[in-house]
């Protein structure tokens, strides 16, 4: 419609790669913000045992 070329069509195994790829990056994400979120606490925690 617009002239341009039509985007690559993935096969179905590079969709599930993608897929995977996608999937390890929001549970690392998730991962990080649990820590960076408790990390104030387990700071205060430890400090006063010491």
């Amino acid at each position: 419609m617009f002239g341009g070329f039509a985007p690559p069509q993935f096969s179905k195994e590079e969709i599930r790669a993608l897929e995977a790829e996608a999937n390890s990056t929001v549970n690392r994400f998730i991962a990080t913000a649990f820590v960076l979120y408790i990390s104030p606490f387990v700071i205060d925690a430890a400090s006063s045992f010491f």
